[in-house]
């Protein structure tokens, strides 16, 4: 019994691979550009940073004694506290209390200028109201925040005696009269306590290192986004992340040249390598192996054909079940149009030698071809075409059935109880990520993931023959771990390093 390949090298040896990894592989692969980003956007920020010219800020509290707006006849007011602190931070801010400040400073700050430099804050919880002040000196700042708390309380106590007033002279009765100025000397201007700003030791802005540090990690973040995206996006450039994604190995990378029936001529020597991986993979007697693609643009079907070519140059006897919508092995496979179904097989069983009887490629007595519709009626459940698959392959050395993918093809996803292997094909410009709808109808059927196989663009033009590469770190891999290609098989072969 031949055993699985081991993928030591290859995978993280963690079980249940996420799918975001070949992001995080990306972001990885790109630390230096990430740390770069984060260098230059924190230097560069500090040295911006520290060109400003610097601001103070200092700050002014009031303390009101009073929860209420001032009643001359002892009345209650309707509004509550809340909402009478709410008030007078509106007061602070209007323009006859700036402008007062503006007159009290003598600097010749305008109103204008002093209502951009101010900030009054109120707070819900308690009776406290805070003027803050910036300004490009320390006493500067101090000073106009307590320019405008020492207007605010003159224009307080000038309300106070104001309304007092107004309210004594409406009446006729002294006693009345002597209670309002009693409750205007109580009363006041309303503040129990006025705390004032002290000129502040330090520049409030600019803060150079803490600009540099929230720059460096805005630009980190950035670069690692791009990193990820990018990535997600790109080609597949390395076989680690497609063996972290998908949780098997790769069994091979094959190009598929343009054009029908010419799947596979481009990479008979690929083919034969994934060929060969897959005998190490499969579990070993009778059984199919279904290969289904990511997409409906992965290339199954030419993998499949370049699969039976290599295997039946091998000696062996294979058939291949279309079971595909539109059967597009039927055009590949030539010779074998029309092609029986898969229980018509068992009236047109051949000998693997010899290329008579329909569904035998013309040239290759090796590979038989047989169509699978989608089962239909309560007569062809999957017991039927389980049974039809175990005779037909009675007298078979490899079965391939090529099938669409798992997560649009509900026919594909009901063929996985009859096969005893399954293989994935990704395209090289697919996103790895989308191995992981594949593995999650595998886990549905509690079945696991055999292999991998990547088709690339076969590469046109080139003169000459091509040198023939060895494997990265010496020696094959096609054999040895079962997956048939290493890295940069997955990219097309790369140019000799100078010297």
């Amino acid at each position: 019994m031949p055993e699985q390949p081991s993928t030591t090298g290859w995978t993280s040896g963690t079980t249940g691979p996420s799918r975001w990894t070949p992001s995080l592989g990306s972001v990885w692969r790109a630390r230096w550009f990430v740390v770069g980003a984060a260098v230059v956007a924190g230097v560069g920020g500090y040295l911006v940073s520290q060109d400003q010219p610097p601001t103070y800020t200092a700050d002014t509290r009031l303390v009101l004694s009073a929860s209420e707006d001032f009643e001359p006849l002892g009345g209650r007011a309707t509004n509550d506290a809340s909402r009478f602190v709410a008030n007078q931070a509106s007061i602070l801010g209007a323009p006859r209390v700036l402008q007062a400040a503006a007159d009290e400073l003598g600097d010749g700050t305008t109103l204008g200028e002093l209502a951009e430099a101010v900030t009054v804050s109120a707070s819900a919880e308690s009776d406290v109201l805070v003027v803050e002040a910036v300004a490009g000196d320390a006493e500067e700042a101090a000073a106009r925040a307590d320019a405008l708390a020492t207007a605010y309380v003159q224009y307080r106590a000038a309300r106070v005696v104001q309304e007092a007033e107004a309210a004594v002279a409406v009446t006729t009765d002294p006693a009345t009269a002597d209670q309002i100025r009693t409750a205007a000397v109580v009363y006041g201007d309303g503040i129990a306590l006025v705390d004032p700003a002290e000129a502040p030791g330090s520049a409030s802005t600019p803060r150079p290192l803490r600009t540099a540090v929230v720059l460096a990690v805005l630009a980190a973040l950035a670069a690692a986004a791009l990193a990820a995206a990018v990535g997600r996006r790109g080609p597949i450039t390395d076989a680690t992340v497609l063996v972290r994604a998908a949780g098997a190995p790769v069994l091979g990378a094959v190009p598929l040249a343009r054009g029908a029936g010419s799947g596979a001529a481009s990479g008979s020597e690929a083919f034969a390598l994934t060929a060969v991986a897959l005998d190490y993979v499969r579990p070993p007697g009778a059984g199919s192996v279904l290969v289904t693609g990511v997409t409906d643009d992965s290339g199954t079907a030419p993998v499949v054909r370049g699969l039976a070519l290599a295997a039946a140059d091998r000696g062996q006897r294979v058939l291949v079940v279309d079971a595909e919508a539109g059967h597009p092995l039927v055009g590949l496979l030539p010779g074998t149009a029309p092609a029986p179904r898969l229980d018509e097989l068992e009236t047109d069983r051949a000998e693997a030698g010899e290329a008579t009887g329909r569904g035998v490629e013309a040239g290759r007595p090796g590979i038989r071809l047989a169509v699978l519709d989608r089962p239909a009626g309560r007569g062809s459940g999957e017991d039927v075409v389980r049974r039809q698959l175990e005779r037909a392959a009675a007298d078979q050395d490899l079965v391939l059935v090529s099938a669409g993918p798992l997560s649009l093809s509900s026919s594909a996803f009901a063929l996985l109880r009859q096969a005893a292997a399954v293989v994935a094909v990704i395209a090289v410009t697919e996103d790895p990520v989308a191995l992981g709808d594949v593995r999650d109808r595998l886990a549905t059927a509690g079945r696991p993931l055999t292999g991998v196989v990547v088709t690339r663009a076969a590469a046109t033009g080139r003169r000459g023959r091509s040198r023939r590469r060895r494997p990265v770190g010496g020696g094959s891999r096609a054999a040895g771990d079962g997956t048939g290609a290493t890295s940069g098989d997955l990219v097309g072969p790369r140019r000799r390093a100078s010297t």
